[in-house]
């Protein structure tokens, strides 16, 4: 029997792992996607995109892909970079005054490279009653517990840039040390409505860059959006949280939206700003960092490198000292892996590519890691994360086999 005929094709592969990986992801539905230079080579779906309906996820179900759209909101800004809107070390008072604090320290490298300072936002007092609460504070309300500061969020109430501004504290150290800051990409967003004249020419440059990639599919709204729809929430997967029980608890649901629940992505939450598919998020990652199309050789070649800042971070997780502007390093065996993770609102996300083999794969579910989970080396091990590390596992043996 010769060797080709032993060898097992890497889709059945990766079905093998998705089957396998999915009842572990501690999430009613995982999605994944794997490309290589441009082409779609495999696509997998497990579970549910909703529990109550038995809705199952499809490849076109929408996710929201919360920190993963930092890597996507940072190749939007330096596509401005490289057009003349924005400069990368001037500072942000140039694009918002003089109001927000530290405006005429900061810069937008600093935002991009997680170095501003700002301190998180949604600690503020006065503005973490304003989100959702975690989920033992969301069980006690619902069964009627007394708190002395009352959770007021409202999942149909719009989030503005002014609410926001007002919780922003000044920054400390700004571009002395590495600091993972959700405010910084909030701030960052604002500066580039501010830059581009509005929300609605901020949100159209970003739409345009998005569809502007090529690969396996037309890129559009329905691939990855940073634009809030009721068509939108008619097909997005709802998120949810596993108990101790083994239940779920649907994190999106649980506030009984109209719509989508204004906190889940879209301005003016630049730390979480798009939604899309598996597939979509892959073909951004393929354009940028695979085929090299919507970024200048060295414009990319900054974003990729790590900070002085980053490199002076622990040795461990990678993830911190190999990061630049809103992308890290993670490493699978012997292959090398560029992208970025997301966890919120019931939903997690990892995506990334193999340069060098220019594969790129992306894994979203629907579940946050379960309540009381263990962190390994100070991390909690996501959903979404769990999917990718074996789906990345099975590629690094067949890509680098096959060299």
């Amino acid at each position: 029997m010769s060797r080709e005929t032993l060898v097992i094709p890497i889709e059945d592969q990766l079905d093998a792992a998705m089957a396998r990986v999915a009842s572990l992801a501690t999430a009613p539905g995982s999605q994944a996607a794997l490309m290589r230079h441009g082409e779609l080579i495999w696509t997998g779906t497990q579970g549910l995109a909703r529990v109550d309906q038995t809705v199952l996820v499809s490849d076109e179900t929408p996710f929201c892909l919360a920190s993963f759209g930092k890597l996507i909101l940072a190749a939007c800004t330096l596509h401005q970079v490289e057009r003349g809107v924005i400069g990368l070390d001037r500072p942000i008072s140039m694009y918002l005054g003089p109001d927000v604090p530290g405006a005429d320290t900061v810069t937008v490298r600093m935002l991009l490279t997680h170095t501003s300072g700002f301190p998180d936002i949604y600690a503020s007092p006065g503005m973490e009653v304003l989100f959702p609460p975690e989920l033992e504070e969301s069980l006690c309300d619902a069964a009627g517990s007394d708190s002395a500061v009352r959770n007021v969020y409202d999942p149909n109430r719009p989030f503005t840039w002014t609410m926001l501004a007002e919780a922003l504290g000044p920054p400390v150290d700004s571009g002395r040390r590495w600091d993972y800051s959700n405010t910084g990409y909030i701030v960052l967003a604002r500066v580039l409505v501010q830059a581009l004249g509005g929300e609605e020419q901020m949100e159209r440059a970003c739409s345009d860059l998005i569809h502007s990639v090529g690969g396996h599919y037309s890129m559009n709204d329905d691939l990855l959006t940073l634009r809030r729809s009721p068509r939108l929430a008619e097909s997005l997967a709802r998120g949810y949280q596993r108990l101790s029980d083994g239940l779920f608890h649907d994190t999106y649901a649980a506030w009984q939206p109209s719509g989508i629940p204004s906190d889940l992505f879209g301005l003016p939450f630049g730390d979480g700003l798009f939604a899309g598919t598996a597939i979509g998020a892959a073909q951004f990652l393929d354009s940028l960092f695979v085929r090299k199309t919507l970024l200048g050789s060295a414009t990319l070649e900054q974003m990729i490198s790590a900070t002085p800042q980053a490199i002076a971070g622990p040795a461990e997780p990678v993830r911190i000292n190999s990061y630049g502007m809103g992308t890290f390093r993670t490493q699978v065996g012997s292959t090398v892996w560029q992208g970025h993770s997301g966890t919120y609102g019931g939903y997690t996300a990892m995506g990334a590519s193999e340069m060098s083999a220019g594969v790129t794969l992306v894994a979203v579910t629907n579940g946050l890691p379960a309540v009381g989970a263990t962190p390994s080396a100070g991390i909690v091990e996501t959903p979404a994360g769990t999917v990718w590390n074996a789906l990345a596992a099975v590629c690094a043996d067949h890509f680098e086999s096959g060299r």
